[in-house]
């Protein structure tokens, strides 16, 4: 027993020595890496191992001039592939203020300034000195270029974490630092939460985005919720995919453990969009701290950037004797350092390390491998080469419908493939089992309308025309016709320009006429379709009305829209002057029938958002009305409550965002005249 017993105790030691040398061999490592960066005396490549496939390795970081330059230039397109990575949002100050004591708002607000305290006007002075970025057409524009090393950020004062944000050239005038006044920060968090980070009103989704990354006084009572609103935020901005503003975020936040999880998210993003500097120093930092197998992957993708293979090497053997059995990840560092050619990966278990990897060691990433990948890191997707068709297409998709890219930016990208992924006849029939969440709610499975856009632009046949009608009838009922607007506009005037607008039914020459006008009502009809199509003129005066104007009688009447007044009363467009009865007399006597039916509007949410912009809280009513209709077919909005909304944008002086949103919701009507059927 004795000899047992000394033999049971000396394969403990063994073991526990063993594990003890795995350990130390991963702090040493990571240690000496970060002396080695410290003393300037890291290894030179001979022939670096990039991750972004370049023959000359990782993207340099931008200097101080190109940096400013890129900055300025706002209105550069997103450019699929290219060497330097994408940007970020300019930022606001690092910590917007240090005051000992939380804000509170006065009611009146012309007064604030003389009764709050020195502290709070601090911080009204710093938020006010904010200088806005250029105006730019696109939604993520403003950016600024990545920082090359890390900033270590001083303690961030509660205040000054409920204030961070990011400068904004597009923001309307009252999205400013008094956004939350009035608003209790118990309301505003599950609000937040609450609300669809996209979806049926593209006005709607730009508000809310921008309210999202101001810089503003917290709202009040935010003592102990402090945190929670700041983690609402930045989870509605993952949701979003606004991965860049997001990104920014993220690095104002303090250096504690309740932001870990994001500090981590942030390395992953950095080292998608090739900001390698950045990303690298936080994972040999991290790495040295800490056994999370997270950390060491990390710092293991770094070395191989800088080429520093022998360590890298190293470093992954010394992981996998440790017990970590990520067999992904193991292949694919054995493929890019030469120890393999062949590999064979678990495509059910792929993480955003292994995508990195799989993009570096030139293997094609499937739309089945991206899954698993979150909205928050839409924005960096751009930056794998090796999608294969299917996710490249998905891709541009999700960028779009968020509005992160562009719709001719879009189109180029669905026009560069050559041959559809999907049958047209196929991707129709899937999009028309589409299951909506309810009767009247708008659809959020859109993966079939890329490809069902891919392969109509590549039917050439006149018989096509049938297939495209069926296309916009079935996206009318899912709800997502108008966010497409833009693309099948393009697609419809080609087709009307091959010569068969004559040759089109009237049913079809009609909804093609639609598609035209409501993406842009000052365009021309083609010559032919505009004879085919009988109510093509009503939708014209439909679609181009505007404030001051006199809405058409006969329209309406052609259009069946008379329900769509309360909309136009909403927009202060003016009824004419008629006799009425005499009218009526000359109509066709009909019995009564039964309305259409809508949405329910919860009651004490109406009057939630009459009391908030009647008090002018302009965050809670812009929150309130994209909570209420962002996951609703708008045709399905009942004009009475969508009236009440447009006001109460006007009441807080967003005038053209009214016009706007009043616009959509009308649309919303007519892309319920022509869906196939009713949901």
């Amino acid at each position: 027993m004795t000899g047992s017993n000394s033999k049971g105790h000396v394969l403990m030691f063994i073991n526990r020595s063993f594990f003890s040398f795995i350990v130390a061999s991963l702090l040493m490592l990571a240690s000496s890496d970060v002396i080695a960066q410290e003393a300037g005396d890291a290894l030179q490549p001979a022939g670096p191992i990039s991750l972004t496939g370049l023959i000359n390795g990782a993207a340099e970081p931008l200097s101080d001039s190109e940096a400013e330059a890129t900055a300025l230039n706002g209105s550069e397109a997103i450019i699929y592939n290219a060497r330097r990575a994408p940007e970020e949002p300019e930022t606001a100050e690092t910590d917007i203020a240090q005051p000992t004591s939380l804000i509170t708002i006065s009611d009146a607000a012309d007064n604030m300034s003389a009764k709050a305290p020195e502290a709070t006007r601090q911080v009204l002075e710093e938020l006010d000195s904010i200088t806005p970025t250029e105006d730019n057409a696109s939604v993520s524009a403003a950016r600024a270029p990545q920082p090359a090393n890390r900033i270590g950020l001083r303690s961030v004062s509660n205040i000054g974490l409920a204030s961070i944000g990011l400068q904004q050239g597009d923001a309307p005038a009252q999205l400013n630092s008094f956004i939350w006044r009035q608003s209790e920060t118990a309301n505003i968090i599950p609000l937040i939460l609450a609300t669809p980070s996209y979806g049926s009103s593209q006005t709607l989704s730009t508000l809310s985005r921008q309210i999202m990354v101001q810089p503003a006084v917290p709202p009040l009572n935010a003592q102990q919720d402090i945190n929670a609103l700041v983690s609402a935020r930045l989870e509605w901005l993952a949701g979003a995919g606004q991965s860049d503003s997001l990104s920014a975020l993220v690095r104002k936040l303090p250096d504690d453990e309740d932001w870990n999880d994001w500090k981590r998210w942030q390395v992953q993003y950095d080292l998608m969009r090739r900001a390698d500097d950045t990303a690298c120093n936080e994972a040999s930092r991290r790495s040295a701290e800490t056994l999370d197998g997270f950390w060491h992957k990390a710092n293991i993708i770094c070395l191989l950037l800088s080429g520093q293979n022998a360590p890298a090497s190293f470093a992954a053997d010394v992981l996998n004797a440790s017990g970590d059995d990520d067999d992904n990840f193991f292949q694919l560092v054995d493929k890019l350092l030469g120890r393999r050619t062949e590999i064979s990966l678990d495509m059910n278990d792929l993480s955003l390390v292994h995508l990195m990897l799989m993009d570096a060691a030139h293997e094609t990433i499937s739309l089945d491998a991206l899954d698993n990948m979150p909205s928050s890191m839409i924005q960096a997707l751009p930056s794998f080469r090796y999608l294969d068709a299917d996710a490249s297409v998905t891709v541009s998709y999700r960028l779009y419908e968020r509005g992160l890219q562009s719709s001719s930016d879009t189109e180029q990208i669905w026009r560069s493939l050559k041959t559809a992924p999907v049958p047209a006849e196929a991707a129709l029939s899937e999009l028309r089992t589409v299951v909506l969440p309810a009767a009247g709610m708008r659809s959020s499975h859109g993966s079939s309308s890329p490809f069902l856009w891919v392969a109509l632009v590549n039917r050439t046949e006149l018989s096509a025309d049938s297939l495209v009608r069926a296309a916009l009838e079935a996206e009318a009922s899912t709800g997502r016709l108008s966010l497409l607007l833009p693309l099948y506009d393009s697609l419809v005037r080609h087709r009307v320009k091959m010569g068969n607008a004559g040759t089109l039914d009237r049913a079809t020459a009609e909804l093609y006429a639609f598609v035209m006008q409501a993406h842009d009502p000052a365009q021309e009809l083609p010559a032919g379709l505009s004879d085919q199509a009988g109510v093509a003129e009503y939708l014209s005066q439909i679609l181009n009305v505007a404030s001051g104007d006199v809405w058409d009688a006969d329209a309406l009447e052609g259009l069946d829209l008379w329900h769509v007044l309360p909309l136009l009363d909403a927009l202060d467009v003016q009824r004419p002057e008629e006799e009425w009865l005499a009218r009526a007399s000359n109509t066709v006597a009909t019995s009564l029938t039964l309305g259409r039916p809508y949405l329910s509007v919860p009651a004490d949410r109406m009057l939630a958002l009459e009391e908030a912009s009647r008090s002018g809280r302009v965050g809670e009513t812009i929150l309130l009305i994209a909570h209420l209709v962002q996951g609703a077919h708008l045709g399905y909005i009942r004009p009475e409550d969508g009236a009440v909304m447009i006001q109460a944008l006007n009441m807080i002086g967003l005038e053209d965002a009214a016009r706007n949103f009043g616009r959509e919701l009308i649309i919303g009507q007519l892309e319920r005249r022509y869906q196939a059927q009713e949901n």
